[in-house]
């Protein structure tokens, strides 16, 4: 039996995948020891957010969750 809508039935579905809106805090700091000797410190999603994409609207089709969880890095420069 046929609808007449192509992929109307199909497993993927005709839908967009949709972001659910988020916001994430990263930060980026250094601080300059001495002339030549630097340190950073980074943070990445320090608001430990999830990112949902769905199916449609349909908030109950989840298509993907993304969860990095908090990153932070420590690093050092030198220059001659």
């Amino acid at each position: 039996m046929s609808t007449g809508v192509k992929g109307q039935n199909s497993y993927l579905g005709v839908q967009p995948r949709v972001q659910k809106a988020t916001g994430r805090l990263d930060l980026v700091t250094s601080y300059k020891f001495t002339k030549n000797f630097r340190g950073y410190l980074r943070g990445y999603n320090l608001t430990d957010e999830q990112r949902y994409e769905y199916w449609g609207n349909n908030e109950s089709a989840v298509s993907r969750v993304d969860y990095t969880g908090r990153i932070y890095e420590v690093s050092f420069s030198y220059s001659f």
